[in-house]
């Protein structure tokens, strides 16, 4: 859940980062960090604000970013 690609993203912050809020709540379910950042960074709150995606910003408010 927690593996990142060569920028530092994590599954949960390339979700957020394009607007897939199943995905999103699916990840957090599962253990994703809430937490994680990348190397610029951001976190999957960031991104998601970042992007736009707003239903990916509150499901991640409502856990607890």
């Amino acid at each position: 859940l927690n593996w990142v690609d060569k920028n530092g993203n994590t599954a949960l912050i390339c979700a957020a980062s394009r607007g897939i809020p199943q995905i999103v709540e699916l990840l957090l379910e599962f253990g994703a960090d809430i937490d994680a950042q990348n190397h610029h960074g951001r976190t999957a709150l960031m991104e998601a604000v970042l992007w736009g995606h707003l239903a990916s910003v509150n499901y991640i408010l409502d856990k607890g970013a």
